[in-house]
């Protein structure tokens, strides 16, 4: 009958060290990943005064190199998301009415003076 392996506690802890010390192999983050991660510091960074441009120019100094473009798209994308449900219910609706009042005389009762 084959001996069955034992390990000592000590090895066992120092295997799970060393597996819970891996990062992934390819731990870069896409342009839209790396702003969602950063958005709530971009935000305080904001309230606090500080310009779009001088926040992309810190981001930069750690690295982090991106476009004022990318970051406005970003933030006034972020903002739109983070519009309460019937605001964007009444947005939509006001956009509604503001076409049907383009598109001719809507809002007129069919049949009432002809």
């Amino acid at each position: 009958m084959p001996e069955i392996k034992k390990f000592e506690p000590e090895k066992i802890h120092a295997a799970q060290k060393l597996l819970r010390a891996l990062q992934g192999k390819d731990c870069r983050k896409s342009l839209n990943e790396t702003l969602l991660m950063l958005s709530g510091g971009i935000q305080a960074a904001i309230e606090k005064g500080y310009s779009r441009r001088a926040i992309r120019n810190m981001i930069a100094e750690a690295g982090v190199v991106i476009s004022t473009t990318s970051l406005n798209n970003f933030l006034n994308g972020e903002q739109k998301n983070n519009l309460p449900k019937k605001t964007k219910e009444a947005s939509a609706k006001q956009e509604t009415a503001r076409r049907q009042n383009t598109n001719g005389r809507a809002g007129e009762h069919k049949g009432l003076g002809r």
